[in-house]
């Protein structure tokens, strides 16, 4: 889990808190990042947020172009913490909060997808029942009518 807290950008509708379960992030100008900044100044695909079990890492995918870190200018890789500032050209990220959680392994996911199927057949009975109670509520209603 990786959350940012964007508190200055070009784009405003950017600014606040972007928070992501996924262990790997991208930031850029294209529609195929997770994280899209209306910043023509940006390449399509500038910053990585690669998350591991060593931590958080910040890879930039364009080496004509350079972000900060702390205050440091960076080209290529470089590790990062909670509490970090990283800026990109007209925007500026906090690092909030990292929490690596690993991929599940196949049977785990087999074993919560059988969880998850008799769970779903609970809740379909209770929606089925609720229904049916909606139905002649609003039946005897309009009887009254």
């Amino acid at each position: 889990m990786i959350q940012l807290d964007f508190i200055k950008s070009i784009d405003q509708d950017i600014i606040g808190i972007y928070m992501s379960c996924k262990n790997l992030l991208t930031l850029g100008y294209s529609y195929r990042n997770d994280i899209i900044l209306r910043d023509k100044s940006l390449e399509q695909n500038i910053l990585e947020f690669n998350l591991s079990e060593r931590g958080l890492s910040i890879h930039n995918n364009n080496l004509n172009t350079f972000y900060h870190l702390n205050g440091k200018k960076y080209f290529g890789k470089k590790t990062a913490r909670v509490g970090d500032e990283v800026k990109i050209k007209t925007t500026t990220l906090i690092i909030k909060e990292i929490l690596f959680i690993p991929e599940k392994t196949y049977t785990e996911l087999i074993k919560e997808n059988n969880q998850n199927a008799s769970n779903n057949a609970s809740v379909e009975n209770i929606l089925n029942l609720l229904k049916k109670e909606i139905y002649h509520i609003e039946r005897e209603m309009n009887a009254k009518k």
